[in-house]
């Protein structure tokens, strides 16, 4: 007994004719969307030049004359100076205003910046006022921390502005401000 076999789909009249007609429109499909991206090119190329014609254009930039350039990198140079030896200034400050470890005083906030420190290094004096904003744990501390500050040779007076007690806290701490006059 011979077994038959079953076709459901009919065979082609030519055996490569479907494999042509695929090439074909394989290549018709692949000329197609080369000529879109040409276009797509030519539009973005012609876009981008639009672009560059309407960005503002920047006049040539004239180099300085020798002398010139000199004196700018002098200025440079004397202005870097100028704010290195401030930073020094600063932190310098900042270490003689730190209280000792076994002094219970916490800073609270400075005010380095008052109109006449601004006149003062305009004239080129090294000099300024430094209000503070501290605690203490009790009036001794306070004044402790006080006299620590009038020692500092750094400091050349050192003024109590104003004290209170801080009332609800159980500790009662001292708050008090004092204003600094200095000089390098």
């Amino acid at each position: 007994m011979r077994l038959s076999r079953l076709n459901f789909l009919p065979k082609p009249a030519l055996p490569g004719a479907s494999a042509i007609a695929l090439c074909i429109a394989a290549s018709l499909v692949l000329l197609l969307s080369a000529l879109n991206w040409m276009v797509q090119r030519q539009a973005m190329e012609r876009l981008e030049r639009q672009l560059a014609d309407a960005a503002p254009k920047r006049p040539a930039q004239r180099l300085p004359h020798p002398a010139r350039q000199r004196e700018l990198e002098q200025q440079t140079e004397a202005m870097a100076a100028a704010a290195h030896e401030q930073n020094l200034a600063a932190v310098r400050l900042l270490r003689h205003i730190q209280a000792p470890r076994d002094m219970p005083v916490a800073l609270l906030g400075l005010d380095l910046n008052s109109q006449r420190d601004a006149e003062n290094r305009k004239a080129g004096i090294s000099s300024g006022s430094v209000k503070i904003s501290a605690e203490a744990e009790s009036a001794l501390d306070m004044l402790n921390y006080l006299a620590y500050l009038s020692e500092q040779a750094m400091f050349q007076s050192v003024y109590l502005i104003k004290h209170e007690m801080v009332e609800g806290s159980t500790a009662r701490p001292y708050h008090f401000q004092l204003e600094l006059k200095w000089s390098q």
